[in-house]
């Protein structure tokens, strides 16, 4: 999870300044001092971040999109893309909307810096679903997974293939190597930005803690392979068998401008060291909640299609070692909430999961909570939502937004619809309440601190 100022959100995945960290969590200092407890514990610490979209109270665009314009827009940043060279401004255009930044840091609020198209559900290349295109028009199928607002309406897209903005993003991530001493990044979304910047973006990176003396600094993407199509060049080698003449004219012009920095590094890739197997880690989940046949895995054809697609990208183009393993995710809503929800006796399916990651070849990840069972419930019944909702209000809070919190986690009665806001629990020093989990002990102990902590 990103520990990035954002625009409020529960989940921290979307960001409005880098150079900041979320008061939730502390200060700067703070991630300081944790680090270097971490380290001397001989253990590593990298941040989550995301460089793809931002998000500000009250930033939104000053028309209405339409699906005409967005479409078009899509389609003349996809040329920009695929047929211009490195540092070439995106040509201006009617289609092109105008944004009201609001309280978005006044070193981002430049119109060159923002796509500026709109929503993904209003790219409707050739009046269809841009997924549903056939391969002969896979650049714009890629577009659509890079170029719209993707996630959400008002989580709005960076143009990250602008030169200053490459540069101001690589140069705040880098403070936080100088400031903190932290080990590595982990990059969300990776998928939805151009690969010239995530090749700019590891390179200088890993070289710039190289300098610091910090040789093996680590630089990992999420990216599902599996469903992206042009997964790999965000990862080790960046280009294809065929040649660097088959990628966008952008990731030449930046792979020749990093070439002298990755090739002193060690080892000398320009793109990220591995990514994540997403598709496998959703199918492992899947698996493990009960949905499906262990042997699936092995015998299903189109699931054994995609891990090997997946694991095949990995081995050729980075290190497939490197790649991170994990059930759980901030995608999906607990484990342990789907199948048994808060009770003891399902504690088993979050043990597979982790045996699993512990034991496959990449490196054990342990997504925040699995370690103490943490399952997204609320409450248990009518008597515990009473006591915890008396107790709110009488810290302070209005009765009516305690009771929207409590309703929003109603697993009784919204089950997998609810509210993805806890499906990550509450991690933060400050909030209404910590969730529950599936470990009795540790249930006792979040149950106590929700009662007495409001007090």
């Amino acid at each position: 999870m990103p520990a990035a100022a954002g625009a409020g959100e529960y989940h921290g995945f979307c960001t409005s300044d880098i150079s900041k960290i979320d008061p939730g969590f502390g200060s700067p200092e703070l991630l300081r001092d944790l680090v270097q407890d971490a380290h001397a514990l001989n253990m590593r610490v990298l941040l989550d971040v995301q460089v793809n979209h931002v998000c500000a109270k009250g930033m939104k665009y000053k028309a209405n999109p339409n699906v005409e314009k967005v479409s078009k827009c899509i389609k003349e940043t996809e040329i920009a893309y695929w047929g211009l060279d490195r540092g070439y401004p995106l040509i201006p255009s009617e289609n092109r909307q105008s944004l009201t930044y609001s309280d978005l840091p006044k070193y981002l609020q430049h119109e060159s810096f923002f796509i500026r198209c709109g929503p993904k559900a209003m790219y409707r290349p050739m009046g269809q679903d841009f997924i549903k295109l056939g391969v002969e028009n896979v650049t714009s199928i890629d577009a659509g997974f890079v170029f719209p607002e993707f996630f959400s309406d008002t989580y709005f897209e960076l143009n990250i293939m602008d030169t200053a903005l490459q540069e101001l993003y690589g140069n705040l991530l880098k403070y936080w190597i100088a400031f903190a001493d932290i080990d590595g990044y982990r990059v969300s979304a990776a998928a939805h930005v151009t690969a010239d910047f995530t090749a700019y973006l590891a390179t200088n990176l890993r070289f710039y803690a190289a300098a610091l003396g910090k040789d093996n600094f680590f630089a990992v993407g999420e990216v599902q392979q599996s469903t992206s199509p042009f997964g790999f060049m965000h990862v080790g080698r960046v280009q294809p068998p065929q040649g660097a003449a088959y990628l966008p004219k952008r990731v030449q012009g930046v792979m020749e401008e990093i070439c002298p920095y990755y090739s002193a590094l060690s080892p000398a890739l320009p793109g990220f060291l591995s990514t994540y197997p997403v598709q496998e880690s959703f199918l492992v989940r899947e698996i493990a909640a009960g949905s499906s046949q262990p042997m699936a895995l092995y015998e299903r054809a189109d699931w054994y299609d995609a891990v090997m697609m997946s694991r095949g990208i990995l081995q050729t183009q980075g290190d497939i070692a490197l790649s991170m393993i994990a059930a759980e995710s901030k995608d999906m809503p607990r484990l342990l909430s789907q199948q048994g929800s808060h009770h003891a006796q399902d504690v088993w399916r979050l043990q597979v999961t982790l045996a699993w990651s512990f034991t496959w070849y990449g490196i054990p990840e342990i997504y925040n909570g699995a370690e103490m069972g943490l399952n997204g419930v609320c409450f248990r019944d009518r008597e515990e939502r009473q006591r915890m909702k008396s107790s709110m209000v009488n810290s302070g809070m209005q009765d009516e937004v305690a009771e929207t919190i409590l309703a929003g986690c109603d697993y009784t009665t919204l089950a997998t619809s609810m509210d993805s806001g806890y499906w990550r629990q509450d991690m933060f020093s400050r909030g209404p309440f910590r969730l529950g989990s599936a470990v009795p002990s540790i249930q006792q102990q979040a149950r106590g601190w929700n009662l007495k902590g409001l007090k």
